[in-house]
């Protein structure tokens, strides 16, 4: 797996995060994150801990259906780290 994932890296893939999530009308949240990634596995594909790189677009990230001309905050959201790890948290109200 690690030498795959190093490949895919080398080449310029990328993991793609996708799917719905369906839940009731509550407060909450939700985290998209690597923390289950273990520390050595990181260290052999990342070449240490501290690389682990969490660059990403959010082409579409909606709440409800689509409608016409409605734009969301998030959407085409570019967040890129260069040479460094680093963390990144987003806010969002819906009513």
């Amino acid at each position: 797996m690690i030498k795959t994932v190093k490949q895919a890296l080398a080449t310029g893939e990328w993991c793609w995060v996708y799917g719905v999530l369906d839940v009731q009308r509550v407060a909450g949240n939700f985290h998209i994150s690597v923390h289950g990634l273990n520390i050595f596995v990181a260290q052999m594909i990342f070449e240490g801990a501290t690389h682990v790189n969490v660059s990403h677009v959010t082409h579409d990230l909606s709440f409800g259906p689509k409608y016409p001309g409605l734009h969301n905050p998030l959407d085409e959201t570019n967040r890129i780290l260069n040479g460094s790890s680093g963390t990144f948290k987003y806010y969002r109200k819906v009513n």
